[in-house]
């Protein structure tokens, strides 16, 4: 059975930081990341100053979580 793309949920911040989680493909999220008021709305966005997680995670909280723990680690700076 194959499982249709879920709608991502809005960006959000987290120490400053913009998180946007997105379905690259059924089942398999990342999210973008940028400082402060930067954009973080697509992949490419990414491109801008941010950076996209590497980890692919089952659900949009989860690579939320990813990019939390990379900021938080000092590994977004």
């Amino acid at each position: 059975m194959t499982r249709e793309a879920e709608t991502p949920p809005a960006p959000l911040t987290h120490a400053g930081w913009t998180i946007a989680p997105f379905e690259r493909e059924p089942g398999r999220w990342r999210a973008v990341v940028h400082r402060g008021d930067a954009a973080a709305t697509s992949p490419a966005s990414a491109d801008l100053g941010g950076f996209t997680t590497s980890a692919d995670a089952e659900t949009a909280a989860d690579a939320v979580r990813l990019a939390q723990a990379a900021i938080d680690a000092g590994t977004a700076c």
